[in-house]
């Protein structure tokens, strides 16, 4: 499970990076993230 949010992160950490100031890509990060987490927290 671990894995899959730290490709997750890894690929979408790197779009971010390099659209610095981009706004909406972090928001748009961060609700993956809270999706992904809120999908882990049902599973488990």
């Amino acid at each position: 499970m671990n894995v899959i949010v730290s490709q997750y992160i890894q690929r979408n950490g790197g779009d971010i990076m390099k659209q610095k100031g981009n706004w909406k890509s972090i928001v748009g990060f961060v609700f993956g993230l809270l999706i992904i987490g809120i999908i882990f927290a049902l599973i488990n």
